[in-house]
C-alpha cells in the first residue's frame, strides 16, 4: 500500500507478479498482534486484506503470522471463515509432543482443523544467512530442518524483517541444488508448499487451544501486554465504540432507511486496523511510532462520532438543519439506545444541556444574544406519558456547539447537567424517547452511602486502610482488602519485565474519603491515594467507587498521575476460591492455571506469570467467586493464592536491554523510550462483581455482566428534536439462545443487507433465533468473509432460527422485506 501510494504506476507490475505467482499478497491487511485486538477487529483485518488482494488479482490462502507474540485459540475458526486451511506460526508454540516438529494440525473449539507449519527456533530468517555463503552454511541449517520435518518436503525460509529479499533467488536455489544432488530444490510459494505436503501431513499430531508458550524454542515475549498501557486502553476504547456502538447504528440505518455509510466505516476501520501492527500495539517500538498511533486513534474516534451521529439522526428522523429554521418550536428530547440485542432495564446516566445564552461569532452587527434560564429542576416523561424522576449528579456551566451539515456551527453557554434515572425496559438494539419536564418526583431505593461504606441490596462495601472489604449480601461471600494497590520495581524493557520484589514494595496510603454522589440511584465515594516509590518517584491519584441501586457491579474509576519511573503498578482482587481463572478471549474464553516454574529451567527467557485477557477474568467454584471486568484488553495475573491481580501500568525507559535476568540478549535495538515510562495522567475504568453458584464457569453470564458494565444504554440529548416522538422507537433486533453471545451487526460488504454475528460460548450445540421489529425478506448463513453457505427459511416473517455448534461462530446475512 505504501509503495503504491508513492509509485501508483507500479500497480500493473504488482498485479502481473501476483498473476505469475511471483508475489503473494494477504491474507492480512497488516501483520497484527493477535492477542490484543478483538475477534471482530481480526475479521475486519482479513476482510480488508481480501479486498486489497482482490484488487491486485489474488489472495494468498495461508494465514501467515510469523512474528506475532502468541496466537488465540480461535485462529483456526477465523481462518476457515475465510476459506483458509493452512497457517505459519512461530512464537507461542513450543514442543507440545516433546519433539521439535514442523507440521501440526491445529484444532479450534468448534472442531475446525487447520494445517499449521511451525517455524524452527531461528524463525522465518533461518535461511537468510545462506545468501552470503550457501556452501558453508547449508549443512547446519539442513540438519536442523530435516530433523524436524514431518514430510518428505522441507521448507527453507529465507525472508527476514529489516532485510531486503535475496537479489537473485534463482541463484540461491541453484547453489543449494548443486549440494543436494539427490533431491529436488525449487523456489516455492507458501501455497505450493502446503499443497505438496497436504497428503503426508494428514497424520501430523494435533494441537488445540491458544499458543502462548514457546519457552525453550524461541522467545515468547509475553511481557508486552501492559507496555504503554495508556495507548492500549485508548485503542480498546476506540475499538469498542466503533464495533459495538457506531457500526450497529449504521447497520440499522441501512436496514430501515437504506443509508449507506459503508465507505466511511471502511475508512475508519482501515485506520483502526493500522493501529494493530503487532510491535506498535504491543508497545515495543520507538516513541515516534506510539505518537503516530495516537494520531490514528484520534482520527478513528472523531470519525466514529460523526458516523454514529449520522446513523442515529437518520434512524430517529432528526434533521439538524431544520433546527436552524424552526427556532424553539421543536421540543427537547433525550433518546436512549440499547446497544445489545436483549431486553433490559438499567439505571442510566445521561447528560442534558440547559440553554443560558447565545455566543455570537463574527464582527459586531447589532445582533442581540438570546437569553435562557439555565438549569431548573426537571423529571423525564416517556412517550407514553410516564413520569420518571432523576437524580442530579452534577451541574457544570460550559459551552455547547451544535453542528449542522448546511449551517455554521451554533455555540451557546449552557448548564451541563449530569443525571441518573431508572430506565424502563428497552428492547434489544431498540430506543426509547423521553422529554424533560419541569417537576420533581421522589425516588426510593435501598442504596446508602457514607464516607466509609456503600451498600445496596446486592453488595456491602467498607473502606479499610488497605483497600475495601466487600460482602455479597445475596450469599454472604466476603472479600477482604480488594483493590489494594501494589507498586513494584521493574528493571525490564518494553518487551520483557524484570520485577524486583521485596518486602518494601510500595503500597498506597489513603486520604480521607469524600462522598460525591449520595443516591438514591447512584452513589459514589472518592478516595485520594499516594504511593511513595522512593528514588524512583511517586504516584498520586484518586479511586472513585460507584454503585448503582439496581446492580451487583462495583464500578471503579482510577485517575492517577504517574511521576515515577521503572516500576509496575498493580491492583489485587483476592477471590479465595477456584483452581483456574476463566479469561475472555476473541470469540470465547480460555481457562488458565496460575504459572509456576523454576527460574533455572529457562535460561534463555523466563516465563511471565501475567497473561492477556479481553473483557473479563473470573475465578471461583460452584459456591461462588468474583469477576474482574474491563472495557477491552488488559493484563492480569491469577496467583497461586487465588487472587486476580490487574496491571494498571508498566513504566520502562528502554526499548531493549541486553542483559536482563529474565531475558539475556537484545529483543530489539537499544534506544531510549521516555514516553514508555508512562508519565502523567492515566484514567482507568473497570468493575468487579461477586459471583453466585457456578457463574464463574458460565461464559454467557460473564459476557452479560460485561455488557452491563461497558455497553450500558447510550443516551443522546437534543435541545430541539425534529423527529416524531415514538417513531424513534421502531427499530431494533433481539438475539435469543442458551449460551449465545452477540458479537456484531454491520452493513454487508456488498451493501445488500446486514450481517449478524454471534458465537456459542457454551459446551454444547445450541439453537438460536434473531427477531427484528420489521419484516425479513431473505436470510442466509454465511462465512466470516460473507460468502453464502446456505439459505435460511424466513418466509417473510420477523424471526429466523439457526443452529450454533459448541464454540462456533455463526454469521448470518439478512435483507429487509420489500416495502
Amino acid at each position: 500500500e505504501d509503495a503504491l501510494d508513492v509509485q501508483p504506476d507500479w500497480v500493473r507490475r504488482v498485479a502481473e507478479a501476483v498473476a505469475d505467482s511471483r508475489l503473494d499478497v494477504g491474507p492480512w491487511y497488516v501483520l497484527a498482534d493477535e492477542l490484543i485486538p478483538s475477534g471482530e477487529s481480526m475479521i475486519r483485518n482479513l476482510l480488508q486484506g481480501a479486498r486489497d488482494a482482490a484488487a491486485l488479482g489474488a489472495r494468498m490462502n495461508v494465514l501467515y503470522s510469523p512474528d506475532a507474540f502468541g496466537h488465540p485459540a480461535i485462529l483456526p475458526s477465523l481462518a476457515a471463515g475465510f476459506g483458509i486451511d493452512a497457517a505459519v506460526v512461530w512464537r507461542g508454540l513450543g514442543r507440545p509432543t516433546g519433539t521439535d516438529r514442523d507440521l501440526y494440525r491445529w484444532r479450534g473449539r468448534d472442531g475446525t482443523d487447520m494445517l499449521t507449519y511451525h517455524l524452527p527456533g531461528p524463525g522465518y530468517e533461518i535461511g537468510y544467512d545462506l545468501i552470503a555463503n550457501p556452501l558453508e552454511r547449508w549443512p547446519a541449517i539442513r540438519h536442523q530442518l530435516v530433523a524436524r520435518a514431518g514430510s518428505s518436503h522441507v521448507a527453507v525460509f529465507v525472508g527476514a524483517d529489516h532485510h531486503s529479499p535475496p537479489a537473485d533467488a534463482g541463484a540461491l536455489r541453484d547453489a543449494i541444488a548443486a549440494i543436494e544432488s539427490g533431491n529436488f530444490v525449487r523456489l516455492s510459494s507458501l501455497g505450493e508448499y502446503f499443497d505438496a505436503v497436504r497428503t503426508e501431513a494428514a497424520a501430523a499430531p494435533s494441537i488445540e487451544g491458544e499458543l502462548r508458550w514457546s519457552y525453550g524454542h524461541t522467545w515468547t515475549l509475553q511481557g508486552t501486554h501492559a507496555t504503554r498501557a495508556r495507548l492500549k486502553r485508548r485503542y480498546g476504547a476506540a475499538e469498542l465504540h466503533l464495533s459495538r456502538m457506531v457500526e450497529p447504528l449504521a447497520a440499522l440505518a441501512a436496514w430501515h432507511n437504506g443509508l449507506d455509510l459503508r465507505g466511511l466505516l471502511r475508512t475508519t476501520w482501515r485506520t483502526l486496523i493500522q493501529c494493530q501492527f503487532h510491535d506498535t500495539i504491543c508497545g515495543c517500538s520507538a516513541d515516534l511510532v506510539a505518537c503516530e498511533q495516537d494520531v490514528r486513534l484520534t482520527s478513528v474516534t472523531a470519525a466514529s462520532v460523526q458516523i454514529g451521529r449520522a446513523a442515529l439522526h437518520d434512524l430517529t428522523g432528526h434533521d439538524a438543519d431544520a433546527v436552524r429554521h424552526g427556532g424553539d418550536k421543536f421540543p427537547a428530547a433525550l433518546l436512549v439506545w440499547n446497544p445489545v440485542p436483549r431486553r433490559r432495564s438499567a439505571i442510566v446516566t445521561a447528560e442534558i444541556t440547559c440553554f443560558r445564552r447565545d455566543i455570537l461569532v463574527g464582527p459586531p452587527s447589532g445582533r442581540a444574544p438570546r437569553i435562557g434560564t439555565g438549569y431548573r429542576p426537571f423529571s423525564l416523561v416517556s412517550s407514553e406519558g410516564r413520569s420518571i424522576p432523576v437524580q442530579v449528579l452534577s451541574i457544570t456551566p460550559t459551552h455547547e456547539r451544535r453542528d449542522a451539515a448546511r449551517h455554521y456551527p451554533d455555540q451557546d453557554d449552557v448548564d451541563l447537567v449530569r443525571i441518573a434515572f431508572d430506565l424502563p425496559e428497552v428492547e434489544g438494539l431498540g430506543c426509547l424517547t423521553f422529554m424533560p419536564r419541569s417537576s420533581l418526583a421522589p425516588v426510593n431505593t435501598d442504596l446508602t452511602v457514607t464516607e466509609s461504606t456503600i451498600e445496596n441490596s446486592f453488595l456491602s462495601t467498607t473502606l479499610t486502610s488497605k483497600g475495601i472489604d466487600l460482602i455479597d449480601r445475596r450469599n454472604g461471600q466476603r472479600f477482604a482488602d480488594i483493590l489494594a494497590l501494589i507498586d513494584e520495581r521493574d528493571d525490564g524493557d518494553t518487551y520483557t519485565p524484570a520485577i524486583r520484589r521485596s518486602p518494601g514494595d510500595s503500597t498506597a496510603t489513603y486520604a480521607d474519603a469524600r462522598v460525591i454522589a449520595r443516591g438514591p440511584l447512584v452513589a459514589a465515594v472518592e478516595r485520594p491515594f499516594h504511593i511513595n516509590c522512593g528514588q524512583r518517584g511517586h504516584v498520586t491519584g484518586r479511586m472513585l467507587l460507584i454503585l448503582h441501586a439496581d446492580s451487583p457491579l462495583l464500578r471503579v474509576r482510577i485517575e492517577l498521575n504517574n511521576c515515577a519511573v521503572d516500576h509496575r503498578l498493580r491492583l489485587r482482587i483476592p477471590v479465595g476460591v477456584g483452581s483456574t481463572a476463566k479469561a475472555g478471549a476473541q470469540f470465547g474464553f480460555v481457562d488458565r492455571e496460575s504459572v509456576a516454574f523454576a527460574e533455572g529451567d529457562y535460561p534463555a527467557e523466563q516465563p511471565v506469570r501475567t497473561a492477556p485477557a479481553q473483557r473479563y477474568v473470573a475465578g471461583g467454584d460452584r459456591h461462588g467467586g468474583a469477576v474482574l471486568l474491563c472495557p477491552g484488553h488488559f493484563e492480569y495475573e491469577w496467583t497461586v493464592r487465588r487472587a486476580i491481580v490487574l496491571t494498571l501500568l508498566r513504566s520502562v525507559g528502554q526499548l531493549s536491554k541486553g542483559e536482563l535476568p529474565t531475558r539475556p540478549g537484545h529483543a530489539g535495538w537499544p534506544m531510549a523510550t521516555p514516553d514508555a515510562q508512562e508519565p502523567g495522567v492515566h484514567e482507568i475504568e473497570f468493575a468487579i462483581a461477586p459471583l453466585q453458584d457456578n457463574e464463574s464457569n458460565d461464559a454467557a453470564t460473564l459476557e452479560q455482566l460485561w455488557e452491563d458494565a461497558f455497553l450500558a444504554p447510550q443516551s443522546t440529548f437534543f435541545r430541539q428534536f425534529t423527529g416524531t416522538v415514538g417513531d424513534a422507537e421502531s427499530f431494533g433486533a433481539e438475539l435469543t439462545g442458551a449460551g449465545l453471545v452477540f458479537s456484531s451487526i454491520k452493513p454487508a460488504e456488498d451493501g445488500r443487507g446486514v450481517v449478524l454475528r454471534c458465537y456459542n460460548a457454551g459446551p454444547e450445540p445450541t439453537v438460536g433465533s434473531w427477531t427484528f421489529r420489521s419484516m425479513i425478506g431473505e436470510a442466509s448463513e454465511i462465512r466470516a468473509d460473507e460468502s453464502i453457505v446456505a439459505a435460511l427459511d424466513v418466509r417473510y416473517g420477523r424471526t429466523l432460527h439457526f443452529s450454533a455448534p459448541a464454540g462456533g461462530i455463526v454469521s448470518i446475512l439478512v435483507a429487509a422485506a420489500p416495502q
